[in-house]
């Protein structure tokens, strides 16, 4: 048990290490989180979603992942959403709905699971983030933008969104029987690594530079 931890430990903590860099730079060199993580989400993060589609085992099993787990963060952000009207406001409960449906599988999880269990795992990890990024981008937003935005306006947001088109455009490609090379294999690996850390270094600029503020502890309970 002592072994297992300390391998798990080992392999944990040069990813922790990379959120420290960006935390530092956030204090301290005052770098902008926003720019990482605009080419994150409009760049690194649809390349590497198209090429996860593309490379994963297309049993039913595999696909059913997306489904699955779109549906479960849907019924878990729409159950809170709905139950906590008469406890928080508006928007914190279109926040609570969200974070309920949510899990940082993408800039925490996608990393672990690529250093703990390799290549293979990274595959279907990537199938589950799919599922639950489809939630945060679909349900979720319209969760949380429909009041100040309008449904109209989330609607076409949500139609906007990359992460979906390049989960279109993957379903597609694989639909047309078409094959990977060698040589472009080698890139979605690149952008798996590019998508580890600019990630993890997106997390620890948002804490470096976050601002001091007294805590909500009503709606840290409630989250």
């Amino acid at each position: 048990m002592l072994a297992t931890f300390s391998l798990l430990l080992s392999k944990m903590l040069p990813v922790y290490g990379i959120a420290l860099g960006g935390f530092v730079a956030g204090r301290y060199i005052h770098l902008q989180r926003e720019t990482l993580a605009n080419l994150l989400i409009y760049f690194v993060a649809p390349v590497v979603f198209f090429f996860g589609v593309i490379q994963a085992p297309h049993g039913l099993a595999q696909l059913l992942l997306v489904p699955v787990f779109l549906g479960i963060g849907s019924l878990l952000g729409v159950t809170v959403y709905l139950s906590v009207k008469k406890l928080y406001p508006e928007q914190e409960r279109a926040v609570l709905g969200f974070i309920a449906g949510s899990g940082n599988t993408g800039y925490f999880g996608i990393p672990l699971v690529a250093i703990l269990l390799g290549p293979d795992a990274l595959v279907v990890a990537i199938m589950v983030t799919i599922g639950l990024d489809l939630f945060q981008y679909t349900v979720g937003y319209y969760l949380m933008t429909r009041k100040s935005s309008g449904s109209n306006n989330a609607l076409k947001k949500i139609a906007r969104n990359p992460l979906i088109w390049a989960l279109v455009a993957g379903t597609i490609y694989v639909q047309l029987g078409l094959q990977l090379s060698e040589h472009v294999a080698v890139i979605a690996t690149y952008f798996n690594g590019t998508y580890i850390i600019l990630g993890m270094l997106v997390i620890g600029l948002g804490l470096g530079g976050a601002r001091q503020h007294k805590m909500d502890i009503r709606f840290i309970a409630g989250a």
